[in-house]
């Protein structure tokens, strides 16, 4: 896969972005993660850490932000992948380091949840689209890949692209499907 990230640098920026950018496509497009299975993301964030950094990359070190002392790339990166694919929904934490690609019945939770907390009393009843979307790194023809599914009151080209400019976007996402509810 090619490198997406600028010049390596031992800064917090250039981790946040390798593991956002680089490292959660790369795992995410692993076979491990495309077929469903559980799996420990430590290994598979280290395999995509010796692929693209040497072991002198991996342990330079930089001065943390707003506290003492330093921190390593590797432990910076390690920090921000799992950290990054929860925060996105990318991919479910299992407790004790064990992740899955989320479920239908996860997506569900998490729909119902979003909309008790925008203050439906009923989730069931809405008035709009559900959409589906992946990124074209990700759609394999061969298997499963992981999608996002969610449901918009808004256009859902609208909906989507909002949605990406805060998350783990690796390219321009593609709309798999739209309907009204």
């Amino acid at each position: 896969m090619p490198d997406y990230v600028a010049d390596f640098e031992p800064t917090n920026s250039w981790c946040y972005k390798f593991s956002r950018y680089q490292a959660l496509p790369e795992i995410l497009a692993m076979p491990e993660v495309v077929g469903g299975q559980s799996f420990r993301l430590i290994e598979l964030s280290r395999r995509v850490l010796d692929n693209h950094l040497t072991t002198e990359q991996q342990g330079a070190r930089f001065k943390r932000a707003r506290t003492e002392g330093e921190v390593s790339i590797a432990a910076s990166v390690k920090f921000y992948i799992p950290f990054l694919a929860k925060g996105t929904g990318l991919l479910t934490n299992e407790g004790e380091g064990m992740f899955r690609l989320p479920s239908a019945d996860d997506i569900e939770t998490e729909v119902v949840e979003a909309a008790l907390e925008a203050g439906d009393e009923e989730a069931g009843e809405f008035d709009g689209w559900i959409y589906a979307f992946s990124f074209p790194l990700l759609i394999t023809s061969n298997g499963p890949y992981p999608i996002k599914v969610g449901k918009t009151t808004v256009e859902v080209q609208e909906r989507v692209t909002s949605q990406c400019k805060g998350s783990a976007g690796f390219d321009k996402p593609k709309i798999l499907g739209g309907s009204p509810e």
